[in-house]
């Protein structure tokens, strides 16, 4: 099956996490079906946290899936010592493909660069958590001067957790003046932005939004351009075919999509894939089973 490069390997799945929170064995079955799935080509990397590695060794049996690590929050200068050589001797072996750090900082930055540089080597991608302050540009000047990669949080068990359109644009627009490729996490189970969260009455981004965007980024636009963008609950504002990806008027080709992916908006983290697999087919992005 032949998946457009606008979706490719685009949701890490993130089953051990809120609000599915699967205990790890549920966790790694549905990973391992989903793999076997007519749209298989969508799917990313396993997400585990790496304090959870043995749960999740002792579970596994003889498989072997693409993992994303997440390190626990507030890492030191020692305890980064030990994962990252634990990782540099296991990587191969257990398919570790990237690495996620929640709540990094400017500092946090140059710690994580140094440890890399003992332990692993360069081109392994590690992705830092940021937050939408008023640091954000330095913080970015800051992962592109060290060859660290970005991640945002788009949602979560509460509405604060959501940021505004404003904020999430600001992101993407900074991201893009860097040159620095990022991921998200939460709060991205639709590809449409207009889905009410209804555990928390917040209203969800739409990755298909997220993607437009930070592919005119690339462009320069003004921050109040992305917002509309990231705002747009349309689905008929979007469309796909083999050419590209069409977002009112504005053609996106296939290889700029490509390049996009790669440096720009490069997977998100979700719970669920099902669901917005399902969701793609609803407004024709994917094919019917």
């Amino acid at each position: 099956m032949m998946t457009s490069v606008a979706f490719r390997e685009l949701i890490d799945y993130a089953g051990l996490f809120p609000p599915a929170q699967l205990s790890m064995a549920p966790a790694i079955d549905a990973y391992d079906a989903l793999r076997n799935c007519h749209e298989r080509g969508i799917l990313g990397r396993f997400i585990v946290p790496v304090s959870r590695m043995d749960a999740y060794l002792e579970a596994l049996g003889d498989r072997r899936f693409p993992l994303s690590l997440i390190l626990d929050a507030g890492p030191t200068e020692a305890s980064l010592d030990r994962s990252f050589a634990w990782i540099a001797l296991n990587r191969d072996d257990l398919g570790i493909e990237s690495i996620e750090v929640p709540g990094a900082s400017i500092p946090t930055i140059a710690m994580l660069a140094a440890a890399r540089d003992r332990h692993l080597p360069p081109t392994l991608r590690i992705f830092c958590e940021l937050a939408l302050d008023d640091e954000l540009e330095m913080t970015f000047d800051a992962l592109h001067q060290h060859g660290l990669l970005a991640k945002v949080r788009c949602g979560g068990v509460v509405a604060s957790a959501y940021p505004s359109a404003a904020s999430l644009s600001r992101f993407i627009l900074a991201a893009a003046t860097a040159s620095v490729p990022y991921k998200a996490t939460a709060g991205l189970h639709h590809p449409i932005r207009g889905v009410l969260d209804e555990s928390n009455g917040a209203i969800m981004h739409g990755f298909l939004n997220v993607l437009v965007a930070t592919a005119l980024a690339r462009h320069a636009p003004t921050p109040d351009a992305l917002s509309a963008v990231l705002l747009d609950g349309n689905p008929s504002a979007f469309e796909l075919d083999e050419s590209g990806l069409r977002y009112r008027g504005t053609h996106i080709p296939e290889h700029e999509l490509a390049e996009v992916r790669l440096a720009g908006f490069t997977s998100f983290g979700s719970c669920s894939f099902l669901e917005p697999i399902a969701d793609l087919r609803d407004i024709g992005m994917l094919e019917p089973q």
